[in-house]
């Protein structure tokens, strides 16, 4: 049901405009719809496509040696067009593009896209990503990078200890999370007028998880 109604959210989404004239701005809207607790995929396609799926003349956007890179995320034809394909997925599609992008994010994180590193930020996923800043909104039972952003906040401060699975939002995290939120009088359950952002890396969270 969450796949049928992600894609035609994207539908409506989508359109308004013509099959080869979406406006970036409007591509990154659709991204952020796919990848709500993950800005860097906003990064990600810009440095792989230039945030485009078409050409100005309205093929499909093929990149890399010999053209075998296809759209917005520029997958290798070879290693993942059959791929995306059992699972539903035509990569030719703007839709298609995104919804494989996520599938295999959810898979494999940012790996996919670690040749264009240099260009949508300098890290190692795979660190915890202490040296960044907490930006997104998060919640019980994200997994991205932004969550060992969260992980690494709340473990300098010593409300958690080393997560098990780390850059996954579970109940360690959540609970850690909470106490942080209570103690530093931003919300907590008690509290009717705060209850709502318990538990949830609000805006106020995040500034006060960011200072040093």
């Amino acid at each position: 049901m969450m796949r049928v109604f992600i894609v035609g959210l994207l539908v409506v989404w989508l359109l308004p405009q013509s099959v080869y004239a979406f406006s970036q701005a409007r591509i990154v809207s659709a991204i952020r719809v796919i990848f709500p607790d993950v800005p860097e995929m906003v990064d990600v396609a810009r440095c792989e496509s230039g945030l485009r799926q078409y050409t100005d003349a309205g093929s499909v956007l093929r990149g890399g040696l010999g053209g075998q890179m296809i759209g917005l995320f520029q997958f290798h034809e070879r290693y993942h067009r059959a791929a995306a394909a059992m699972l539903g997925f035509d990569i030719d599609t703007l839709v298609g593009n995104l919804l494989y992008a996520r599938s295999l994010y959810r898979a494999q994180g940012l790996t996919p896209w670690r040749s264009s590193q240099h260009c949508w930020g300098e890290r190692d996923d795979t660190s915890g990503g202490s040296q960044r800043t907490l930006t997104a909104t998060l919640r019980f039972g994200a997994q991205n990078a932004q969550v060992h952003v969260l992980q690494a906040r709340l473990q300098e401060r010593g409300y958690l200890e080393t997560p098990r699975v780390p850059g996954r939002f579970g109940v360690p995290t959540y609970l850690a999370l909470v106490r942080f939120q209570c103690d530093a009088g931003i919300a907590c359950l008690g509290d009717e007028a705060t209850r709502m952002g318990v538990g949830v890396t609000t805006a106020e969270t995040r500034a006060a998880l960011n200072t040093r």
